[in-house]
């Protein structure tokens, strides 16, 4: 089976990045397309984000069988990958399904802590692709649920409204906790609290 490179206009606001090609799209070319990615176009729509203007592709290039990622395929594709992110250089990196969050945020199985939420990273794969800026990025429930789970589908469609709205300025990117590492605990007694309070 070939490589299914990135599809989409580049450069882009939106990069949307998955886990892995399936075998229909390793045989026509093209990412997030059959039942997973009709849903996809579908949520986009609904959202006012057209797939025509967004850029798309995985953290693995090629189809091996419906597998999930190996750390293999992964390190084989991700320079590749890092090159596509600076490439494209969007404003939302949307992460779609849970190993896309693992693989790009180095942060394990946190999708239903994370989806929907739009955030600032200071860097993307551990501290190796920093950048002054940041990056913004939005995880999203893999479409692929909808038809595995077809409940989830008002989760999913609910996680593409709001890459619409962060698109739109209709909600806000979180940010770290600026005091986070700065906490000063202290043990204090009843007459330091008289002293502290006014």
């Amino acid at each position: 089976m070939r490589r299914v490179l990135p599809d989409g206009p580049t450069p882009n606001r939106v990069l949307l990045i998955g886990e892995k090609i399936g075998r229909e799209e390793a045989q026509r070319g093209k990412n997030f397309i059959g039942v997973s990615g009709k849903y996809m176009n579908t949520f986009l729509e609904a959202a006012n984000v057209p797939r025509s203007t967004v850029r798309c592709t995985n953290c693995v290039w090629e189809f091996t069988e419906y597998s999930k990622p190996t750390a293999e395929e992964i390190a084989r594709d991700h320079p590749d990958l890092v090159a596509e992110i600076l490439s494209c250089n969007p404003e939302v990196i949307g992460l779609i399904g849970a190993y896309a969050v693992s693989v790009v945020l180095k942060r394990e199985s946190e999708l239903g802590k994370l989806h929907g939420v739009p955030m600032w990273v200071p860097s993307l794969f551990g501290d190796e692709l920093p950048r002054e800026q940041g990056w913004v990025v939005l995880p999203i429930t893999h479409p692929a649920s909808c038809f595995h789970q077809p409940d989830t589908a008002p989760i999913v469609l609910d996680d593409f409204l709001s890459l619409g709205k962060l698109l739109d300025g209709e909600i806000q990117v979180r940010e770290e906790d600026p005091f986070k590492g700065h906490e000063d605990y202290r043990v204090v007694t009843a007459k330091d609290l008289a002293r502290l309070l006014p």
